[in-house]
């Protein structure tokens, strides 16, 4: 059996030169694992980023180059190892640290869970929660 790529993969800025990545799973498969490739062009050579299976639903890209757009793929691997293709571009969002009262919308629901430091937005819309240690809480794709 194949594997697909993730699902409904979203970027958002984190302002101290980091990039935060979140996604939903596959919609083929089951994924043991998943790699993120970025690029500085949208139709350029990607490059895997992390040096090692990730094995949740986030990621942290470090020490990125400020000013620059970077583009951002992503493939799922399989238990045996099996990496499916690369996935359709990131959606861009934004990142913001949550402060008195938050609304989310959409499947989401209307409360926020504890120890919630970020939301990522993409336009208004709240789509993944993140902890302060940056794990991601809920995808609202």
């Amino acid at each position: 059996m194949s594997i697909g790529p993730p699902q409904s993969i979203l970027t958002a800025n984190a302002g101290d030169g980091s990039i935060h990545v979140c996604w939903d799973l596959p919609l083929v498969g089951t994924a043991a694992g998943y790699n993120v490739y970025a690029s500085d062009t949208e139709g350029g050579t990607f490059t895997q980023m992390n040096s090692e299976d990730i094995a949740g639903q986030s990621y942290r890209l470090r020490n990125m180059p400020e000013g620059v757009t970077v583009y951002v793929k992503m493939t799922s691997i399989d238990a045996a190892g099996s990496e499916s293709a690369l996935s359709a571009l990131a959606n861009k969002g934004t990142l913001q640290k949550v402060t008195g009262t938050l609304k989310a919308t959409g499947v989401i629901g209307d409360t926020i869970p504890a120890g919630i430091m970020f939301a990522a937005l993409v336009g208004n819309e709240v789509v993944g929660f993140y902890t302060d240690d940056e794990t991601v809480i809920t995808g609202g794709y």
